[in-house]
Protein backbone atom coordinates (compact mmCIF):
# COMPACT_ATOMS: atom_id res chain seq x y z
CA UNK A 1 0.00 0.00 0.00
CA UNK A 2 2.70 2.62 1.35
CA UNK A 3 4.91 1.86 -2.10
CA UNK A 4 1.73 2.56 -4.31
CA UNK A 5 0.43 5.55 -2.45
CA UNK A 6 4.04 6.70 -3.21
CA UNK A 7 4.34 5.62 -6.81
CA UNK A 8 1.15 7.25 -7.21
CA UNK A 9 0.09 11.20 -7.48
CA UNK A 10 -3.19 11.48 -6.52
CA UNK A 11 -3.29 14.84 -6.02
CA UNK A 12 -2.73 16.11 -9.70
CA UNK A 13 -5.69 14.56 -11.07
CA UNK A 14 -7.56 15.11 -7.78
CA UNK A 15 -6.77 18.95 -8.74
CA UNK A 16 -7.32 18.65 -12.45
CA UNK A 17 -10.88 17.13 -11.87
CA UNK A 18 -11.62 19.76 -9.35
CA UNK A 19 -11.36 22.22 -11.77
CA UNK A 20 -13.03 21.03 -14.73
CA UNK A 21 -16.43 20.27 -11.63
CA UNK A 22 -15.99 23.95 -11.75
CA UNK A 23 -17.16 24.42 -15.21
CA UNK A 24 -19.99 21.94 -15.42
CA UNK A 25 -23.08 23.91 -15.30
CA UNK A 26 -27.15 22.15 -16.24
CA UNK A 27 -27.76 18.78 -17.23
CA UNK A 28 -23.57 18.24 -17.09
CA UNK A 29 -23.27 18.62 -13.80
CA UNK A 30 -26.71 16.88 -12.37
CA UNK A 31 -25.07 13.70 -14.43
CA UNK A 32 -21.95 13.71 -12.71
CA UNK A 33 -23.36 14.66 -9.28
CA UNK A 34 -25.13 11.29 -9.56
CA UNK A 35 -22.23 9.56 -10.65
CA UNK A 36 -20.74 11.20 -6.98
CA UNK A 37 -23.80 10.52 -5.37
CA UNK A 38 -22.90 6.40 -6.37
CA UNK A 39 -18.90 6.74 -4.92
CA UNK A 40 -19.41 8.96 -2.01
CA UNK A 41 -15.76 8.31 -1.01
CA UNK A 42 -14.24 10.05 -4.01
CA UNK A 43 -16.68 13.03 -3.90
CA UNK A 44 -15.35 13.60 -0.09
CA UNK A 45 -12.15 14.84 -1.82
CA UNK A 46 -14.06 17.77 -3.14
CA UNK A 47 -15.33 19.41 0.17
CA UNK A 48 -14.07 22.32 -0.55
CA UNK A 49 -16.27 23.16 -3.12
CA UNK A 50 -19.22 23.02 -1.52
CA UNK A 51 -18.22 26.44 -0.19
CA UNK A 52 -18.20 27.77 -3.39
CA UNK A 53 -21.12 29.63 -4.64
CA UNK A 54 -20.45 29.06 -8.32
CA UNK A 55 -20.25 25.07 -8.37
CA UNK A 56 -23.44 24.19 -9.39
CA UNK A 57 -25.78 22.87 -6.77
CA UNK A 58 -26.28 19.65 -7.77
CA UNK A 59 -22.62 18.59 -7.57
CA UNK A 60 -22.34 20.74 -4.26
CA UNK A 61 -25.54 18.95 -2.96
CA UNK A 62 -24.20 15.29 -3.85
CA UNK A 63 -20.52 16.37 -2.05
CA UNK A 64 -22.73 17.49 1.15
CA UNK A 65 -24.94 13.93 0.83
CA UNK A 66 -21.52 12.55 0.75
CA UNK A 67 -20.13 14.57 3.82
CA UNK A 68 -22.97 13.76 5.75
CA UNK A 69 -22.82 9.93 5.18
CA UNK A 70 -21.46 8.23 8.43
CA UNK A 71 -17.91 6.38 8.31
Amino acid sequence: MCEWDGACDQWKPQNLVREWLRTLQGQPAAVVASVLRQHPHSALHFAELTDERGVDVSLRSAIYAALAEPG
